[in-house]
């Protein structure tokens, strides 16, 4: 999310940005060297151009909604995930779990896991919660998704939706190649991929282990209420909600499909304007 500066705060980046020899830009924001750097430098090039083809949506073999309203909170999904053979596992719900009520009033079962709240907002006897918080370890107060991943029956198709405010690449960077490939859908919302730089891998590395695991993009949007960067020479947001199904589910998308993704594009803060990600969501047809 976007966090505004006080005063003293602004006055004091000045003098310290300045020290360091930074950019004033036409808006009278000062940028880091660093910033200017990763702006405009070649040695990321290549690293942004995988990220973005990882990123870029396959065509989907079937029917593909969004699922939970059309607010911040609300996940597109493939239509045929939602029925009793499926099994949910949600990290991150807050004040709105209408996305989870929806899937288990199809017949799915599931847990939900937020270590914000004590108990989830609406209650629905297909759904288990957990209060901790969802991560990479197992410790008093914190669960691994591959400790949870293991419990589901063999049986189920899995359908994992991670909304934790980055701890998503934690996550499921502690899952083992066999489990990610168990994975049938996978929704998350992507955080700080402005981080993304030449010192920085860790999304990359998530990204190449998805891929890696046959899972494909689907259907992808920026958060409009949070920031873009321009690493590379790309525009980057920093926050995207992102959808993925089995490669075999997948073809290379039509204009048509890409069309029909944009219209499913909602708005997180709906007094703010939509972010144009063209650059990403016509990647595969470039």
């Amino acid at each position: 999310m976007i966090k505004r500066k006080n005063f003293q705060i602004k006055a004091f980046s000045i003098w310290h940005f300045k020290s360091k020899g930074s950019i004033l830009n036409r808006f009278n924001s000062i940028l880091s060297p660093l910033e200017y750097d990763e702006i405009t430098t070649t040695k990321n090039t290549k690293k942004i151009q995988t990220i973005l083809n990882y990123l870029a949506p396959n065509q989907y073999l079937g029917k593909i909604k969004r699922v939970g309203g059309k607010a911040d909170g609300s996940y597109v999904v493939p239509i045929e995930i939602l029925g009793k053979n499926t099994y949910l596992l949600s990290g991150g719900i807050e004040d709105n779990n209408e996305f989870e009520i929806f899937v288990a009033s199809r017949g799915i079962t599931g847990i939900q896991i937020d270590n914000s709240i004590t108990e989830p907002p609406r209650n629905h006897p297909n759904l288990k919660f957990l209060n901790a918080t969802l991560g990479d370890i197992d410790k008093p107060g914190h669960v691994s998704l591959e400790t949870l991943m293991n419990k589901i029956p063999k049986n189920k198709k899995i359908l994992i939706k991670i909304d934790i405010e980055g701890g998503e690449i934690e996550a499921l960077a502690s899952l083992s190649a066999k489990n990610l490939k168990r994975i049938d859908c996978l929704v998350m919302e992507l955080h700080n991929l402005g981080s993304i730089t030449s010192k920085n891998d860790k999304i990359y590395n998530l990204l190449n282990r998805l891929h890696k695991a046959n899972l494909r993009s689907i259907f992808v949007q920026a958060n409009n209420a949070c920031l873009t960067y321009t690493l590379a020479g790309t525009l980057i947001p920093d926050n995207i909600e992102i959808t993925y199904a089995k490669k075999y589910k997948t073809y290379k998308p039509s204009i048509a499909y890409i069309n029909s993704i944009k219209k499913l594009t909602t708005k997180n803060k709906p007094n703010l304007s939509l972010i144009n990600i063209d650059h990403i969501l016509f990647q595969k047809l470039l």
